[in-house]
């Protein structure tokens, strides 16, 4: 797994706190979440990270990320992720965001930076069972199971995450 810190190393590494991460674990699906808050320097980790993971291969992913635990980003974060996007738009196949069903204000600044990022296999979900039958469209049986089981985990986190606020 390739993760990212708030503030990057700024805390002793036993304090800090992961707010993202990107992996492949079955095939050409690129699983990738991201919690709230996100900074700068997160977004141009998770550039660097993705730019990484595409130079080790030739072909298209397809990507699923969970927003669910995000909210609206500050301007500049929002730039950051749209350049990242628009850089990578040619090695992407499919890319389907979730989010919570109550992030009316992030859905429309999320549906702001696909518009810009100029990429119409991009697409956000507010239900995860839409969200993941858009994204299995193109994958193999095994990439499927592991997008469920990658939507299952996120829940997961999701519920945690609410009993601990």
């Amino acid at each position: 797994m390739i993760g990212g810190a708030a503030g990057g190393n700024a805390l002793p590494p036993s304090y800090d706190i992961q707010v993202f991460a990107l992996t492949i674990h079955t095939g050409r699906l690129l699983e990738l979440w991201l919690e709230h808050p996100v900074t700068r320097q997160d977004a141009d980790g998770c550039g660097v990270q993705l730019r990484q993971i595409l130079a080790t291969r030739s072909d298209r992913l397809v990507v699923a990320t969970d927003l669910v635990q995000t909210r609206t980003l500050p301007p500049d974060v929002a730039d950051a992720f749209i350049a990242h996007m628009r850089a990578d738009n040619a090695r992407i196949e499919r890319s389907g965001f979730l989010i919570a069903e109550d992030a009316a204000t992030f859905a429309l600044q999320l549906e702001r930076m696909i518009k810009e990022a100029a990429n119409t296999s991009r697409r956000v979900f507010r239900s995860s069972p839409d969200w993941q039958a858009w994204v299995a469209e193109p994958l193999t049986p095994d990439e499927a199971r592991r997008l469920r089981a990658f939507a299952a985990e996120r829940a997961a986190a999701a519920v945690f995450a609410r009993t601990r606020r």
